[in-house]
């Protein structure tokens, strides 16, 4: 003869699970707004603040993060900031070498970088050294799927504006689930 408590715990276990994995999804998604940020930048690339980098770099573009390119990338781009992409982005030499110190500490091949950054550095051959994001394997494999034409659109206008399908990018959050393409 069957124990009485036995059918109940029976009965019950189908509800004490889902009680179970809903006080862990809780858990997981608890702490609000700034708890689902940290999460999406988590699976992104680090994003480190840098005042100098804020300042220098951002007053003309979206902060690229520095998790999108390896070491001999950033010294070659911060080598001939009088010629960058057309434009003289010359710097003092204080903020040059603190700019370039914050690059390369969180470049894509630095001991410190995140797993997702890591990844797009092993994807680099060694002796490459892209000089745009938009050259990596890393980039060219994420956004194989866009058509030529959407980066002629008046609100895309180019490959380099990250910000405008990915409107979280200045914060350095570029959730594939949260792409605005423009019309």
């Amino acid at each position: 003869m069957a124990h009485p408590l036995g059918s109940v715990v029976t009965r019950l276990a189908p509800l004490l699970v889902l009680i179970a994995v809903m006080g862990c999804t809780a858990a997981y998604v608890g702490g609000g707004e700034e708890a689902v940020q940290r999460r999406r930048a988590g699976k992104s690339i680090a994003f480190v603040e840098n005042k100098t980098y804020q300042t220098e770099c951002t007053s003309c573009h979206v902060g690229y993060l520095p998790g999108f390119l390896p070491e001999r990338s950033w010294t070659k781009l911060m080598g001939d900031l009088e010629n960058h992409f057309g434009e003289n982005a010359s710097i003092d030499d204080p903020d040059k070498s603190d700019l370039l110190k914050y690059l390369l500490v969180n470049a894509a091949d630095s001991e410190a970088s995140t797993q997702r950054s890591k990844k797009i550095g092993r994807m680099i051959a060694s002796t490459d050294v892209p000089l745009r994001i938009t050259e990596t394997p890393f980039w060219k494999k994420r956004h194989a799927s866009i058509k030529a034409y959407v980066w002629k659109r008046p609100k895309v206008t180019s490959k380099a504006k990250c910000d405008s399908c990915h409107r979280e990018a200045p914060k350095g959050i570029y959730d594939e689930h949260d792409v605005h393409i423009p019309k």
